[in-house]
């Protein structure tokens, strides 16, 4: 019996997951995007060998996995290996353990709430994934806080159990859950105290770290270097794409989704449909721009006819992670200090925000520009100066 190849392996380890119990966000985030970093490494129309999952592991880490033993293995590599594991029974045939699913009744007036939630969600145009992530907070907010029976005790002990970590996907996840306890409020489901009790409860908010941004002079430093950065394959390919996402801010996964049809030469002009947030937007075709574009598309690009602007070297659309791989390979090899900052695509869009309202555009403006769903959105990405933070628009308790 032939083995599958590494794109249909992913495929139906998918499906294999979904039917012992692992949940779509599960999936996406913990297993999907590690896979899909296999198919720069190994052709995903070739069958998937154990030894290519090792050499992979291996030159990732830049370490020997199998030579350290487990309690001293990083998180990180742990996750690797999790999902690598998995990978490798399903090409094997071997039957996945199902996870038990825990079942929770809620009243129903909770959930006419959360389902108002959700589709308050659709009505502004949330993408899927989007949906899916408040549909997986919100649920376990009202399983681990038994909001069945709402009460300060139990906010609290939520809150603690926590443990909140300083990284802006805790941020985002504790924003849905005060968004959906003003619902609840809203609805006469709790009452003010216990709305009020957030924000004066809420652990180490003002400690908790936002996405690195990076100067004008560093980014003219990122784009000068990495224009000189040649040793590279497909040298002309990763530089348009660091110059697009540089002054466009356009996030990885609308950088692989981009399209002739999105680009108007004559108008010079850019138009694309955000992948996350499902908004139009549009970005002048400046020189920065187009001439990288014109240099990739004229010397380097594949020829082919497949209709994405970026191309792998045999000719096959780009994955979001390949996108954040070059672009990390810039940060790394630049003279910029990158210690303890984060780096990468979404930097990028971090610091061309940050330096919008840092010339006094306005927050409607940026927030047009970077297609964002929710103007709000800025206080959760943007890092500004204390003066310019002052003329924005900040969410308050109620009183």
């Amino acid at each position: 019996m032939s083995k599958l190849t590494l794109k249909e392996l992913i495929s139906k380890a998918q499906e294999e997951m979904r039917i012992h119990g692992y949940c779509e966000k599960s999936i996406y985030c913990a297993y999907l995007y590690i896979w899909v970093k296999l198919y720069d490494y190994n052709n995903p129309n070739e069958e998937l060998r154990e030894e290519v999952v090792k050499q992979f592991l291996n030159d990732y880490f830049k370490t020997d996995l199998s030579k350290i033993e487990k309690e001293h293995l990083s998180i990180n590599q742990k996750r690797y290996l999790r999902a690598f594991n998995i990978l490798i029974k399903i090409n094997n045939n071997i039957e996945l353990e199902t996870i038990a699913k825990i079942q929770y009744n809620i009243s129903d007036i909770l959930n006419k709430i959360y389902e108002k939630f959700i589709t308050l969600a659709k009505e502004n145009s949330n993408s899927e994934r989007t949906i899916k992530n408040k549909k997986s907070v919100i649920e376990l907010f009202i399983r681990k806080s038994d909001f069945n029976n709402p009460t300060k005790q139990n906010i609290i002990n939520y809150l603690e159990s926590l443990n909140i970590k300083k990284t802006i996907t805790n941020t985002i996840d504790n924003r849905i859950i005060r968004k959906f306890l003003e619902l609840c409020y809203e609805e006469n489901y709790i009452n003010i105290d216990i709305l009020k009790l957030w924000p004066d409860s809420f652990p180490n908010r003002s400690y908790c770290n936002v996405p690195s941004e990076y100067s004008k002079d560093e980014i003219k430093t990122l784009l000068i270097e990495s224009f000189n950065f040649k040793n590279e394959d497909c040298h002309l390919r990763n530089y348009s794409i660091l110059s697009t996402i540089t002054y466009t801010g356009l996030r990885a996964s609308d950088i692989c989704n981009l399209k002739f049809e999105n680009i108007d030469w004559n108008l010079n002009k850019i138009t694309i449909i955000q992948q996350k947030t499902k908004k139009e937007v549009s970005f002048p075709l400046i020189s920065q721009i187009g001439n990288p574009l014109i240099d990739y598309i004229t010397n380097e690009r594949p020829k082919s006819s497949n209709n994405y602007v970026y191309l792998t070297e045999k000719g096959g659309k780009l994955t979001s992670a390949s996108i954040t791989t070059i672009i990390n390979r810039y940060f790394v090899n630049s003279t910029i200090d990158i210690k303890n900052k984060h780096y990468g695509a979404h930097a990028l869009r971090h610091s061309l925000s940050t330096i919008l309202i840092n010339n006094e555009i306005s927050t409607y403006n940026i927030s047009k520009t970077l297609g964002h769903s929710d103007i709000r959105t800025l206080n959760i990405y943007s890092k500004v100066n204390l003066t310019q933070l002052r003329k924005c628009v900040i969410e308050v308790p109620y009183e």
